[in-house]
């Protein structure tokens, strides 16, 4: 397990680069992208309140990068 935390990118850093991909996202289409790209691996400690959810970074930036085609497309 603790070499699938090493390669998860911290969510800060993924949401800098959707930002980079597509500067006109508004915060709740920064929110669906990472939650799109989220995934469950365990139940962290436990309790009812705490799970290990990993978010897929090519996943994130793929559907980052759908969203600038998309609306180019819908301009033209």
């Amino acid at each position: 397990m603790s070499s699938l935390l090493h390669r998860s990118p911290s969510v800060g850093s993924l949401v800098n680069k959707i930002m980079e991909i597509n500067p006109n996202l508004t915060v709740q289409e920064i929110i669906q992208i990472v939650r799109r790209s989220t995934s469950a691996r365990g139940s962290g400690s436990g309790d009812e309140y705490s799970s290990l959810e990993v978010v897929n970074e090519d996943m994130a930036i793929s559907i980052a990068q759908a969203t600038v085609r998309n609306r180019s497309n819908s301009t033209n």
